[in-house]
């Protein structure tokens, strides 16, 4: 990509909590129909959203122009959204692009109590002491977030193939346990962690044309 100045940026949109660090005129835009625009936009087949974000889990169904018809949301706390991933990578001492290939590895889950994650994490540095390995943890962890995230497809009612998004979706093992878990097709868009941010510049620019 060239590089541009940004005085040549006539127009610019911004959602999230990244949007309070902008220190120039934007127009502030609701994340989820810059969500839903921005993986129309990179995936116009696909009619269903999931996004492991660093705040929240959302499901989300949109129409053929792109737009919201149905939502859900977790409660606003890292045990339901992606940030316990990097919580437990940091407990095992891995990358997160480790994860993935981590969890292929295991053929028995490790069981939580729990799915908040102050506890989560206290649960897996027990199950670190105990001798249970890094492999089985993960695809424990795995297994506590799909349960959540089927909870809300099905109260969706969700069929057909569905895009992921968020920085959970770089973790392969999550992908393919929620894949399994609702007998559907997962996409992960080349830009996954941009979908929300190419929405509000799409969304930006039609309103400013």
């Amino acid at each position: 990509m060239d590089r541009f100045d940004p005085s040549d940026i006539n127009i610019m949109g911004a959602c999230g909590l990244g949007a309070s660090f902008i220190d120039r005129p934007f127009t502030k835009i609701a994340e989820l129909p810059c969500l839903s625009r921005g993986v129309h936009f990179l995936l116009p087949d696909i009619r269903n959203i999931i996004e492991v974000g660093n705040q929240y889990t959302r499901v989300v169904k949109i129409n053929d122009d792109g737009k919201v018809t149905d939502s859900q949301e977790s409660e606003k706390c890292a045990g339901g959204s992606g940030r316990v991933l990097q919580v437990f990578a940091n407990v095992l001492g891995v990358g997160m692009e480790e994860l993935g290939p981590l969890s292929e590895q295991s053929d028995r889950p490790a069981k939580f109590t729990t799915s908040c994650a102050v506890f989560l994490e206290t649960e897996a540095i027990s199950r670190v002491a105990e001798g249970i390995p890094a492999s089985d943890i993960i695809n424990g962890l795995h297994h506590t977030l799909t349960t959540k995230i089927a909870g809300m497809a099905k109260r969706l009612k969700i069929s057909g193939d569905c895009a992921m998004t968020g920085g959970g979706a770089m973790d392969s093992g999550l992908t393919r346990t929620i894949e399994n878990e609702l007998g559907l097709k997962l996409h992960v868009p080349d830009q996954f962690m941009l979908a929300s941010a190419i929405g509000a510049a799409l969304i930006a620019a039609e309103r400013g044309g």
